[in-house]
């Protein structure tokens, strides 16, 4: 049985480990160890164990975001470390085309920090400080910060209803809306085009809102009740 730490690690035995020669990235004045030198040592320290990873996420959702987690097993079987990763399409650079092989890189990374390889500043590797760094770096342009506010707001707003939650008695009604919408349920993977779908939909169904609307409960009482309504076709019963 594993025996967890935060870091997913199994603490029963003592490891050997190749520090000396791992090299480093210096970024903004502080070393970090790249996911591919990280995985060089353990090969190194360990040819008869094995990096396996899990896809957590659903089938039908990785198009659009994917969480992949590492475990790191060795030659009797036993997983030693694991690290989590997560990443969603067309965030960043390189998620634009590669966001699965993408968050696998990082999920090695971060099993494999874990147990204790490139660890001296940071768990993180190189290669996700990098691509944190761009992303904090990056300024967006006037549509784009609009976009990103009515996304946001939709988040706020079907996670108030209860309408994302997988056990939620109105998750059907939420499939069909955005079924309706021509848009994906997972609101993350939205793009600019999802969110003008989604206004003027719910305007069909007599729900008049914006990025700038108060959510409060009398819009989710009407919400929940219009849309229920919309959405079974019974469009003569909208408040």
């Amino acid at each position: 049985m594993t025996q967890n730490t935060k870091c997913g690690l199994n603490k029963s035995k003592e490891y050997k480990m190749s520090r000396a020669n791992l090299k480093t990235v210096d970024i903004k004045g502080k070393p970090y160890v790249t996911v591919n030198e990280r995985l060089k040592a353990f090969w190194e320290d360990y040819p008869e164990w094995s990096l396996k990873d899990e896809i957590l996420t659903p089938l039908e959702e990785i198009a659009n975001h994917v969480c992949i987690k590492a475990y790191i097993v060795d030659e009797k079987g036993v997983t030693r470390a694991t690290g989590l990763a997560h990443e969603v399409n067309g965030v960043g650079p390189v998620n634009k085309t590669s966001h699965v092989e993408n968050c696998e890189t990082s999920a090695w990374g971060r099993a494999l920090g874990c147990f204790g390889y490139g660890i001296d500043t940071s768990v993180a590797s190189a290669d996700e400080v990098h691509v944190a760094i761009k992303q904090q770096e990056y300024k967006p342009t006037n549509q784009e910060a609009k976009f990103k506010k009515a996304k946001t707001f939709y988040i706020r707003l079907f996670s108030q209803l209860g309408w994302t939650k997988k056990d939620s008695p109105h998750k059907a009604t939420f499939n069909r809306l955005c079924g309706k919408a021509k848009v994906d349920t997972f609101i993350m993977s939205w793009a600019m085009e999802d969110t003008e779908k989604m206004r003027k939909m719910l305007g069909d169904a007599g729900v008049k809102i914006d990025a700038t609307t108060v959510i409060n409960e009398a819009l989710c009482n009407s919400i929940q009740h219009n849309i229920t309504q919309y959405v079974s076709l019974k469009p003569n019963t909208l408040l």
